[in-house]
């Protein structure tokens, strides 16, 4: 019973030694280093893996609850549109000169496109001027103790190009 035992316990031992063969290499050619990719050895990256939020009917847990009722019930709520955007919101994307003036294309935090000219008002600020590479908004600051004050906001179209920071190209 034993030998028997013993004998099923080395039965897959020598069926896994015969089937491992030695490698037939010539002994007079030395081996060269060769990097064989399998299809398993891939160099390209995987996608990786993004997940979308569904809200399937429910709330969206990253919405305040407070937004619409604010919005409805408050004397001091930005009205829609242009003039309801603040300065720090918007994004400059391009100058356009037309009609022998300059138009600013602006982008909203709601992804729409606005064009504005000079004197146009926003929420905390006006433009005041609208150049080839920059644009100019004075911006109107409340504060609780010192009362109403103003500030130069500049937007430029480049802020990374040289020239537009009064540097020069060698």
């Amino acid at each position: 019973m034993k030998t028997i035992l013993i004998f099923l316990i080395l039965l897959p031992l020598l069926t896994y030694a015969e089937d491992v063969k030695p490698e037939n290499k010539p002994e007079n050619k030395p081996e060269k280093d060769v990097l064989k990719l399998e299809k398993k050895d891939t160099l390209a990256a995987e996608k990786p893996k993004t997940s979308i939020y569904k809200t399937g009917g429910r709330r969206d847990p990253f919405i305040s609850l407070l937004r619409e009722y604010l919005a409805k019930n408050t004397k001091n709520a930005p009205p829609p549109g242009l003039a309801g955007l603040m300065i720090e919101e918007i994004k400059l994307e391009a100058i356009y000169f037309f009609k022998n003036k300059y138009h600013a294309s602006f982008v909203g935090p709601d992804n729409k496109s606005y064009l504005i000219t000079s004197g146009e008002k926003l929420y905390d600020g006006e433009v005041i001027f609208i150049g080839m590479s920059m644009v100019k908004f004075r911006k109107e600051l409340t504060m609780r103790f010192e009362g109403k004050k103003e500030r130069i906001v500049v937007i430029k179209l480049n802020p990374g190009d040289l020239s537009s920071q009064g540097g020069s190209r060698k």
